[in-house]
């Protein structure tokens, strides 16, 4: 006879993990499936549009600062939607190695790389400025 706590496929509770079930290293049976929490599809699209409006605000902002810059001299003439399309991708991608922790990026190092990335196209000094 082997003795089991209840609920572990006795009959004086129910089976947390039907017969014949083999547990991974992890324990989780493989024959359960993922469980992932529900969205309604109107509250995804609500979320999609409302992500869509915060993208397009920002992506609004550093086209005006580069505009801004271009009229007060500080940067030369430059295509300001693909230069903002730019410096977007490189913050977000930077963003996301920072909030990850990836030790090869650090803040410094990314802010360098995203403005010497522009820096010829904006006509300003390669060197990140001191803030």
């Amino acid at each position: 006879m082997v003795l089991r706590p209840p609920g572990r496929g006795t009959r004086t509770g129910p089976r947390s993990t039907p017969p014949g079930t083999t547990h991974p290293p992890g324990g989780v049976p493989r024959n359960v499936p993922e469980h992932r929490p529900r969205r309604s599809v109107a509250r995804e699209r609500s979320r999609k549009s409302r992500d869509r409006g915060l993208r397009h605000q920002l992506h609004t902002w550093i086209g005006t600062a580069i505009r801004r810059g271009i009229e007060s001299g500080e940067f030369t003439d430059c295509d300001v939607e693909a230069t903002s399309t730019l410096l977007l991708a490189l913050s977000d991608g930077f963003g996301i190695r920072l909030m990850l922790g990836d030790p090869r990026v650090g803040l410094p190092a990314a802010q360098a790389a995203i403005w010497r990335a522009v820096a010829g196209t904006l006509g300003v000094p390669d060197s990140f400025p001191k803030i």
